[in-house]
């Protein structure tokens, strides 16, 4: 079906990247902003340095698909061949997690400054996210783990893998894989830690 309105399709470039940024991170993480579980760290000087993005999932009665989680976006093109990726994790939560659990505090994004790396930050979120979990009565905590670093944490901070889809499994309809991380990952995690 065609649009029936005016648009335009162009080549995105680097003068697009804070437009792009700001536009998918409004979709993709407005619900984890306003859901009172989500902290920033900030310098001496209030510079953001580091921040977890977070909200609670809880099963529902007849185990159908949760709504508390990402809202569905329609996507286009590449960004939504690695969204498909998420959703195969997101697809996994409530048959992977234990059946006991049913309340979760969900990590979508945790993210330090590569200035302010190695400094204990993300254990300090970490940390942080089991006292939240607790406090809001979460049965556990589950994260999506893309990246190598964060994948890296989550062992470290206790969490066991529950699902993972290897990119050299995840194929376009051509066969070709589709995800290349310029680090050391090689796979995207669905982790879970009981509280």
């Amino acid at each position: 079906m065609e649009p029936n309105f005016p648009f335009e399709i162009a080549e995105a470039t680097s003068s697009h990247e804070a437009e792009i940024i700001d536009f998918l991170l409004s979709d993709l993480i407005h619900k984890g902003v306003t859901s009172k579980q989500s902290l920033v760290i900030r310098d001496a000087n209030g510079k953001l340095i580091a921040t977890q993005i977070a909200s609670i999932l809880e099963r529902q009665a007849n185990d159908q698909e949760n709504n508390n989680s990402q809202d569905q976006i329609k996507l286009e093109g590449e960004i939504r061949k690695i969204a498909g990726l998420l959703e195969k994790l997101d697809e996994q939560i409530w048959t992977t997690v234990p059946l006991e659990v049913t309340r979760l505090f969900y990590i979508m994004i945790i993210s330090v400054s590569s200035h302010f790396g190695r400094r204990g930050i993300a254990n300090r979120l970490m940390a942080n996210a089991v006292q939240q979990a607790q406090n809001t009565g979460c049965h556990g905590i589950l994260a999506e783990a893309t990246a190598y670093n964060s994948q890296k944490l989550f062992e470290k901070c206790g969490f066991t893998v529950l699902y993972e889809v290897k990119h050299s499994d995840y194929l376009d309809e051509t066969g070709k894989r589709i995800i290349h991380c310029r680090d050391q990952t090689d796979s995207a995690q669905l982790v879970f830690k009981k509280v």
